[in-house]
């Protein structure tokens, strides 16, 4: 038996903030006001600074969902602030 850290197994990657946003999507009840459930979920996260990118971003779909915009892509959002 090796002790080495490559022995451990790789570490799970994260879900990105679009598979969290469509994980909240599929949660939701049917026929729930994405607008209004949105809203809440932003008040109940209080997204908190300094955020992650990922975190900005789920922090950004889920107010596009709140405004009832199409949420921007990611590479959408990159090219944007250049």
């Amino acid at each position: 038996m090796t002790s080495s850290i490559e022995a451990w197994p790789p570490r799970r990657q994260l879900p990105t903030p679009e598979d969290v946003l469509f994980a909240w999507l599929i949660w939701l009840p049917t026929g729930a006001n994405l607008q209004l459930a949105a809203r809440e979920e932003l008040q109940r996260s209080q997204f908190r600074q300094p955020a992650t990118p990922e975190v900005e971003r789920l922090g950004m779909l889920l107010e596009a969902v709140s405004n009832g915009t199409p949420p921007l892509r990611t590479a959408d959002v990159r090219r944007e602030n250049r």
